[in-house]
């Protein structure tokens, strides 16, 4: 198993990444589109920062080849740039900076993942949590764009409080859980995954 898909698979990343994904759907559920936008924004400043840092890191590393390291930073750039493109305020600029930073992400991470060495390794931890972070808000921004749609639907506030109280109860139990490191494990994931899948079709579905 390559090693960023070993820190991506390990159960502390699922559980962060379980804990980004719940909170990128309360919050949208809540917050208007510019509003939604501003966040956005703010999650792909936060992510290019952790890339600054760990290009720093790559720099100093004795254990990378300059020929890999200017492969790495090539593929940086490439993810710094579509993290730069600015505001996506249409469905169809959305869509496409949606797919032109996961595309982006997906090539860096193949770029980095056979030329860590234990210095880079921490810092790359770090980057893909805030890359599970930025994936969240990317996803759950989709809502935005049918938003005035669904609101003008009969009984869309009354479900929306319902799917909020599931939201709020996933998080207290993804707290507890998280508490109890000795209960992580298989079974332990599975259980938390199932019950995010569940809000994710809520949340998807309050919105067609």
């Amino acid at each position: 198993m390559s090693r960023v898909k070993e820190i991506r698979e390990a159960i502390d990343t699922k559980l962060d990444k379980y804990e980004a994904e719940a909170s990128a759907i309360e919050s949208q559920l809540n917050l208007s589109k510019d509003k939604a936008i501003e966040k956005l924004e703010t999650q792909k400043k936060q992510f290019a920062d952790v890339l600054t840092g760990f290009k720093a890191k790559i720099n100093e590393s004795k254990a990378i080849a300059q020929e890999e390291k200017t492969k790495i930073q090539n593929q940086l750039e490439n993810l710094r740039v579509q993290l730069a493109l600015g505001k996506a305020e249409s469905k169809a600029a959305y869509e496409s900076q949606k797919k032109a930073i996961e595309d982006a992400i997906k090539s860096f991470e193949t770029s980095i993942d056979r030329e860590l060495d234990e210095a880079v390794d921490a810092v790359t931890s770090k980057l893909i949590g805030e890359a599970n972070a930025l994936g969240a808000q990317l996803d759950a921004m989709k809502v935005q764009f049918e938003r005035a749609k669904a609101e003008g639907q009969a009984q869309f506030e009354e479900q929306k409080k319902v799917l909020a109280a599931k939201v709020q109860a996933f998080r207290q139990d993804l707290r507890e859980k998280k508490q109890r490191a000795v209960d992580k494990g298989t079974a332990f994931e599975s259980e938390l995954s199932a019950g995010l899948s569940q809000v994710k079709t809520a949340f998807s579905n309050l919105f067609k």
